[in-house]
This record gives C-alpha cells, sequence and structure tokens, in this order.
C-alpha cells in the first residue's frame, strides 16, 4: 500500500488558494493510488492567529 504525508504546506505564507491546492493535491493522491493519507497540520501559521488573539487574551488575565 502507498501512504502519502504531508505537513507545513503555510498556504498563507506561500500564497496559495487553499481550495486550489487541496484540489491539486486530492487529484495527485487519486493518480499515485495513495492508500492512506497522513495530514500531519500547519495548513497556516499560527502566528498569525496568535498575534490577533494576544490582546483579547491579556484582557482575560
Amino acid at each position: 500500500m502507498k501512504i502519502a504525508i504531508s505537513s507545513d504546506n503555510h498556504l498563507d505564507v506561500n500564497q496559495v488558494d487553499p481550495a486550489q491546492a487541496l484540489a491539486a493535491q486530492a487529484k495527485w493522491l487519486l493518480e499515485q493510488q495513495v492508500g492512506a493519507y497522513f495530514f500531519l497540520g500547519d495548513l497556516k501559521r499560527p502566528g498569525r492567529i496568535l498575534r490577533r488573539c494576544r490582546p483579547a487574551l491579556a484582557r482575560k488575565s
């Protein structure tokens, strides 16, 4: 069985449209007849989320 593993895509940093990236990835996985796909995380950088949340978190402490 073929397996595929994906992580650290950082679509925001690489300025990639998520819908297009996921469609291309799905097409490739099907073409390669991958039997198991493991997504290990990090589609986007968490730092951007943390910067937006930090002020709200500071108010709660």
